[in-house]
């Protein structure tokens, strides 16, 4: 074998070697957008949050308690790593993210101070920054907020068994007994009737001068 033959068989080898690991690295590259795109699931943690971006600071995340979960994505060195996560907000508009038995996370041990990351919610990413809280009366005040979101989930569950079960026995009205409290739980109910097919009519009870109860008129 020439030189020359031996050069050209070295130059064919590099090329058919680079696009190899061009190859490689470009099907990864495709499986790993594949792959966030499908998860964070169930149990399975995803890479980045796809959605519609939203860049205005947010200063009233009231409205994370409209959705069941939302989804945090940070970075674990220079991977993404996102997780389906609970979250719930004070009636300030402060979020918090719930984190059972954090210290076994494997995203919270990667939240340092003013970690970067994204949020998700309702198909919606913001940029955030993640600080981990350990101050007892600031993890009181998130739990209190936890706690809130589940009872008004909770409460809507079973005021659409209500309706429906109204509707299905002709009935004309009914009355929701929500009580006066901090008023988050009234509120909810009657945004939540303020457009439901079933529903003709919602007001406060005339009857009830406290505000602690719904008239609504079904359709």
């Amino acid at each position: 074998m020439s030189e020359e033959q031996a050069v050209a068989g070295n130059s064919k080898l590099k090329i058919l070697v680079g696009g190899s690991v061009a190859a490689l690295l470009a099907i990864g590259i495709v499986g790993f957008i594949i792959y966030s795109a499908t998860c964070p699931c169930e149990r399975t943690p995803g890479g980045f949050l796809f959605g519609e971006s939203n860049d205005t600071p947010v200063s009233d995340w009231s409205f994370a308690n409209d959705v069941s979960l939302c989804q945090l994505q940070i970075y674990a060195g220079i991977r993404p790593h996102s997780i389906n996560l609970n979250c719930m907000a004070t009636p300030e508009g402060q979020m918090y993210l719930s984190c059972s038995v954090c210290d076994t996370k494997y995203w919270a041990a990667r939240v340092d101070t003013n970690e970067i990351g994204v949020m998700r919610l309702d198909g919606v990413t913001y940029p955030v920054h993640v600080n981990r809280i350990t101050d007892p009366v600031t993890m009181d005040r998130a739990w209190r907020a936890r706690v809130q979101k589940l009872q008004v989930h909770q409460a809507l569950d079973k005021l659409e068994d209500l309706l429906r079960h109204g509707a299905a026995q002709d009935v004309d009205e009914v009355r929701i007994i929500h009580g006066k409290g901090t008023g988050i739980l009234r509120t909810a109910v009657r945004e939540y009737l303020s457009d439901h097919p079933l529903v003709k009519l919602a007001t406060p009870d005339p009857e009830n001068s406290g505000d602690g109860v719904t008239l609504v008129f079904l359709k």
